[in-house]
């Protein structure tokens, strides 16, 4: 590789580091018995898809993302439904306007029923924007569950009243239903702004018997300022927000990156691809810092990349990627020209409660 070739021109392009959930002794997902609030669930006009706009009156095509949302006005029996302040509603797209609390129960459950049942790879997203909906400017606090299983906890104290907050969690249910349940823990009144479910190529993301909660996943070489990309960029609705640092160099290319016919199973978008980030010369590696949210978790990392600088005939950048300048998460990996290529970290999976530092080096 030639010496003059910056280091790492491309770190690409869902850096995303996964947590593994523990959510029993054994890691593994229970199927639990528990009743069923809502009924069946239409599946949109998107294959593979169910989106719900929690608190809307009627079925819509969202015209930013071209989705298809269906009210869950006929999919659960509790609930209240509200409207945000109009105050500042009017940028904001239509699942954003509207929600559905529960100031009774201390549980409250939607049942999700993909097409595809049981034993399949599903990414589900639920998103919350509070919008000061009761006139309390007071954002509440309370627990989001995979069906018996503790997911998250939704803690929106800190957070923009007028953004909107999603979880992220990739399940492969052992059953034909899955149940997401908000749980009242008497630090405010739960609510859910929209709940939705994408099928995954069930060669990506393995669970390993348990479900993977989405830390981050960032799009490179992109401005803060910008806004993320989603569907239909993104075919499985990955949501990809933007990360460039000061001291990174951003690249971009015009060429077509990935195109549907290829066999990559992670299906990653053109648009994303496209952009990259450099550091200022070959000895400098392209650094990330992460810190854990405990130590008990454990964590995936998965890695995307593409060549986007057409090199002289002869060069192809190589790589390794290491872990506190300590252990190497890889072999070397060689970039070919607009061919994308994926690094899973995964065994071992990265545990403890140590800060962490990726480095990407030449």
């Amino acid at each position: 590789m030639d010496s003059d070739l910056y280091s790492i021109l491309v770190q690409k392009a869902w850096f995303v580091v996964i947590l593994v959930i523990a959510i029993l002794g054994n890691g593994e997902l229970v199927r639990g018995d528990i009743e069923h609030a809502g009924r069946k669930l239409a599946v949109d006009n998107n294959p593979g898809f169910i989106s719900i706009d929690c608190g809307s009156d009627e079925d819509y095509i969202d015209m930013g993302t071209n989705i298809s949302y269906v009210s869950d006005k006929e999919l659960i029996d509790t609930g209240i439904v509200r409207a945000i302040s109009p105050d500042l509603s009017e940028n904001l797209p239509q699942f954003a306007k509207n929600l559905r609390s529960f100031p009774l129960g201390t549980r409250n459950c939607y049942t999700l029923r993909p097409e595809q049942g049981k034993n399949n790879n599903y990414l589900i997203r639920a998103t919350f924007l509070y919008g000061n909906y009761d006139g309390e400017n007071r954002q509440p606090v309370f627990d989001l569950h995979l069906g018996v299983n503790a997911w998250k906890t939704v803690n929106l104290t800190n957070t923009d009243a007028f953004r909107y907050y999603y979880e992220d969690i990739i399940h492969v249910p052992l059953t034909d239903y899955i149940d997401v349940c908000l749980i009242n823990t008497g630090h405010g009144v739960p609510f859910i702004s929209s709940l939705e479910l994408r099928l995954l190529d069930n060669s990506i993301y393995q669970t390993q018997g348990r479900a993977l909660v989405k830390i981050w996943g960032y799009d490179v070489g992109r401005n803060d300022s910008e806004n993320a990309f989603r569907y239909p960029y993104d075919v499985y609705d990955r949501i990809w927000s933007p990360l460039l640092f000061n001291i990174w160099i951003p690249v971009a290319t015009n060429s077509t990156v990935y195109s549907p016919s290829n066999d990559n199973p992670y299906k990653l978008p053109d648009v994303v691809l496209r952009t990259a980030a450099k550091t200022q010369n070959a000895t400098t590696p392209l650094s990330v810092y992460w810190s854990p949210p405990d130590s008990l978790s454990k964590y995936y990392a998965y890695f995307h990349f593409a060549e986007i600088e057409k090199l002289k005939a002869g060069q192809q950048r190589e790589l390794t990627i290491n872990l506190n300048n300590e252990r190497n998460l890889t072999e070397s990996v060689k970039l070919d020209y607009l061919n994308p290529r994926t690094i899973v970290q995964n065994d071992p999976p990265i545990s403890g409660k140590q800060d962490s530092l990726f480095n990407i080096c030449s």
